[in-house]
């Protein structure tokens, strides 16, 4: 299956505001994660509900810095931030890689794209429409907005791995936690969106639902037909199993615009 992924971006104004979002967001990413699984099939086998985030976590493992496991270090300053990008750049001097020394090598989940003063949400399996994608970003920024409960760097990475075994499945409290925070401060158009991500806490992810309907290989297809549809009419997954490609108007999340 497509192990596509969508990156989202998010300015900042200036350094205290940048250094405040990046400690929130490390501490968002396994949720994140969890939520926006999507690709729990490789090779016509399930594998993991984010089975892109087991590969991400992989492929840079004769420079494990580069990665990280993907949970950035909590900083107190940019020049902190650049003392890291500069290490990982020492080590990719080392095998003569000067033309990968740029900002975006970092691959940790979420990272600083300073060429366009923001910073970079890489984690996202997220792969269902643009609708959903809309949906994700829309809780992302409502929680920014609200109080982040901090981590320890162990239990971001257990976190992690539960999200990329098992999608929400082990997250849901806290899940539910988050969600009531995000609603409390999201704009009215966002809560629009939100009722998408709730959905997910409650019923499982993409992934969790793709591994629930598909027990052998002309299931795995027939799935497959009925995603490229949510792409296709910038539908929700769950709306095109009951239908309602025939009642619009009972849908009050359908539109054809995100």
């Amino acid at each position: 299956m497509n192990i596509q992924s969508f990156q989202l971006n998010i300015s900042y104004s200036d350094e205290k505001e940048a250094v405040e979002m990046h400690n929130k967001l490390r501490c968002l990413l396994p949720y994140i994660a969890a939520i926006a699984s999507a690709s729990p099939i490789c090779e016509g086998k399930k594998l993991f509900a984010d089975t892109r985030l087991y590969y991400y976590r992989t492929n840079q493992k004769e420079i494990p810095l580069i990665c990280n496991d993907v949970i950035p270090e909590r900083i107190s300053s940019l020049k902190e931030y650049k003392s890291i990008l500069k290490k990982i750049y020492a080590e990719l001097i080392k095998r003569d890689a000067y033309r990968l020394c740029r900002e975006w090598v970092n691959s940790r989940g979420v990272i600083f794209r300073f060429s366009r003063d923001c910073l970079e949400i890489k984690i996202m399996d997220e792969q269902e429409c643009i609708k959903s994608d809309v949906a994700l970003a829309a809780f992302i920024l409502s929680l920014l907005k609200a109080e982040v409960r901090e981590f320890g760097r162990d239990e971001l990475v257990r976190k992690l791995d539960s999200a990329m075994r098992y999608g929400t499945a082990e997250l849901k409290s806290e899940l539910w936690h988050l969600f009531k925070h995000a609603k409390e401060n999201a704009e009215d158009e966002e809560k629009r969106y939100l009722d998408i991500v709730k959905d997910r806490i409650e019923n499982g992810s993409l992934a969790e639902r793709i591994v629930a309907k598909s027990d052998d290989v002309e299931e795995i297809i027939k799935m497959c037909e009925k995603l490229s549809k949510c792409l296709e009419r910038n539908e929700v997954f769950l709306n095109l199993l009951y239908n309602f490609e025939n009642n619009r108007g009972t849908d009050p999340l359908h539109t054809t615009k995100p």
